[in-house]
């Protein structure tokens, strides 16, 4: 186990094709990564530092979060399967095709670390409710998790759950998306379709 660990690391410390749009410099490390869960962490928002400018009443900075009228529309059932046959694998993941997915899924802080080192350079994308309401399942998630295009699709909120939209403050954060486009431009098309329909059908499911 110890020699397909430090293979494993290997693999993720020589990312292929670095510093192109598909795999992109990473800001190097300033500490050793951390172990803790994303679960440790809490997100606040809410408050604001009117001398600063940066709260979420500031209307330029909330239009850069909320903003929705400039996502495009869904494609179709023939237009993803076309782009789905034209994407060559990421760099992401590539390395992760080298490496046994029970070292990548180790609940240890050397798993930890692995998984931080494939990310780096990775598309990783979060976002939020759109309207109030409570999570009645998570349906509008899971059937988007094996679609061409997602390499990571992780749920943030749970059923029973009472999620907030912008207008009510800082939103709630759905869920987690790894995109594994081959540009950055398709990360950031894919990324922005993928967020309307779930965010759509979640706003659907509500009660």
């Amino acid at each position: 186990m110890k020699t397909e660990f430090e293979e494993a690391q290997k693999i993720a410390a020589n990312r292929p094709r670095a510093g192109t749009w598909e795999s992109p410099h990473a800001r190097p490390l300033t500490a050793y990564p951390s172990t803790h869960e994303l679960n440790d962490f809490t997100l606040d928002g809410a408050s604001t530092d009117p001398d600063r400018g940066v709260g979420l009443d500031n209307p330029f900075l909330a239009g850069q979060f909320f903003q929705t009228n400039k996502l495009p529309g869904s494609m179709t059932s023939e237009e993803r399967a076309k782009l789905a046959q034209s994407l060559a694998p990421t760099a992401t993941y590539e390395m992760l095709s080298k490496i046994p997915s029970d070292l990548v899924e180790m609940e240890t802080p050397e798993g930890q670390d692995l998984r931080q080192r494939l990310l780096r350079g990775a598309t990783v994308v979060f976002f939020c409710a759109g309207y109030p309401g409570v999570i009645k399942d998570l349906d509008f998630i899971e059937r988007h998790e094996e679609s061409s295009h997602v390499l990571q699709l992780e749920p943030l909120v749970k059923p029973g759950e009472h999620v907030v939209g912008p207008e009510e403050g800082m939103p709630t954060w759905l869920a987690v998306i790894v995109i594994k486009d081959e540009t950055s431009e398709m990360a950031r098309d894919e990324c922005q379709r993928l967020m309307k329909v779930i965010a759509d059908e979640c706003a659907a499911s509500l009660v």
